[in-house]
């Protein structure tokens, strides 16, 4: 089982492709082709809606000219997401970067859009964090931003591995990830949802 988040929450899209549950815009797919090793898919007067690429674990992509995305998933999420759950348990906090202060439930939380899903607040980076292509660990990286930027962010999802968040960088769009492992042992949540 695939799970569809992000443009559309909650949902599932089937082994067979149907839209069963399914939101605009993935309600009109119709065909789909690999293009350039990415799964494209195409309403019936074959406009492109998405263009998805990743693994047999995540795929990611764009939907059309839009700031919108899409992340299909196994049910079971990301591999990764063991060795974080377990390094949770084992410390019982999310740090706030590198201190030893806990973060709070607001702190971890989605960051609000304003009224009309206009750019948000804007959040502040605790560490030194790398800006992804796709919202996967694995996607390429555009650059990695400093300590404490304060960022304006357009969209965010979440993710099986927690939360995703993409900002403008001059020409290039990119996206930042809430939380993740420090050398594989502390979990820690990389910014803050105000500057």
């Amino acid at each position: 089982m695939i799970e569809l988040r992000g443009v559309v929450e909650e949902s599932q899209l089937r082994p067979s492709g149907t839209s069963e549950n399914c939101v605009a815009p993935f309600d009109s797919v119709k065909a789909w082709d690999i293009e350039d090793n990415q799964l494209a898919l195409y309403a019936e007067n074959d406009a492109l809606i998405a263009r998805l690429g990743g693994n047999q674990n995540r795929v990611t992509g764009d939907v059309g000219d839009t700031f919108r995305s899409v992340i299909l998933e196994r049910a079971n999420g990301a591999p990764e997401n063991a060795k974080f759950s377990q390094a949770l348990r084992e410390h019982r906090c999310i740090y706030k970067g590198y201190t030893a202060e806990c973060a709070t439930k607001e702190e971890l939380a989605l960051p609000i859009f304003t009224e009309g899903g206009g750019v948000i607040s804007s959040v502040e980076l605790l560490v030194n964090l790398n800006v992804r292509e796709q919202p996967r660990g694995n996607s390429l990286s555009v650059g990695t931003l400093p300590k404490g930027t304060c960022l304006k962010v357009n969209y965010c999802t979440t993710a099986s591995d927690g939360i995703w968040c993409r900002a403008r960088f001059g020409e290039a769009a990119g996206w930042i990830k809430k939380t993740m492992l420090r050398k594989d042992e502390w979990p820690i949540a990389t910014y803050l949802n105000a500057c």
